[in-house]
């Protein structure tokens, strides 16, 4: 029987990946707040962090903070799948992948725009294969239907906007008038499906007993 120290610390780690896109969110916000005249439609999220933004450090400082969570979140994403009766090498492979996500985010928070290196933050552009993943461990366990439908709708969207955002499909339809919302919808699809998953295997192993020490690991 798994530990009760164990199933809290495991659950804090999946715990991160719904914390942490909110607290991203929040920080994003500031970052524009404190940006006089920063324009939504034409500039790049990054140039939030570079010389010419008044605050610099504050996106700067949470796209890091994001990156670690990165990490924390994918070990919690495999615990919880373990947890829910998952496959494991999937299991494996989104944790790796969201790690991937995450060093990207660091480095990209080191190097920041328009040093060439930020582009590392590209990175995160592995993560519509997590969705698949996420299918792969949980085929076949009961319950899941509507986590199915969703993962799905979500690497279609997220697979579709990278096309179109880097001009690999209909060239001229993100242009520098409106790459900025373009950009937006892109970067809220990439995080917002790992806080959607991330409760929804919250509350099955809720159910289930799992935190609670219920169920083998």
């Amino acid at each position: 029987m798994l530990s009760r120290l164990a199933v809290i610390h495991q659950r804090r780690l999946l715990l991160v990946a719904v914390v942490g896109p909110l607290l991203g969110f929040a920080a994003l916000c500031t970052a524009m707040i404190s940006y006089p005249g920063f324009n939504q439609a034409t500039q790049y999220l990054s140039e939030l962090g570079d010389g010419r933004a008044p605050h610099p450090a504050i996106f700067n400082l949470s796209v890091a903070l994001l990156g670690i969570g990165a990490f924390l979140a994918g070990a919690g994403f495999y615990f919880a799948l373990i947890g829910a009766g998952g496959r494991r090498i999937p299991a494996i492979l989104t944790a790796l992948l969201l790690c991937i996500g995450g060093i990207g985010l660091i480095t990209a928070s080191i190097f920041v725009y328009p040093n060439p290196l930020h582009l590392t933050i590209h990175l995160g552009f592995c993560l519509p294969v997590c969705p698949i993943l996420i299918l792969w461990s949980l085929w076949g366990i009961d319950g899941f239907s509507a986590l199915r439908r969703f993962l799905t709708a979500t690497m279609v969207t997220m697979v579709a906007l990278i096309l179109v955002t880097q001009h690999i499909v209909w060239p001229g339809l993100v242009n520098s008038v409106n790459v900025g919302w373009w950009e937006r919808a892109l970067v809220v699809v990439l995080v917002g499906w790992v806080l959607v998953v991330a409760i929804a295997l919250d509350r099955r192993l809720l159910r289930d007993g799992y935190w609670h020490g219920a169920k083998p690991a």
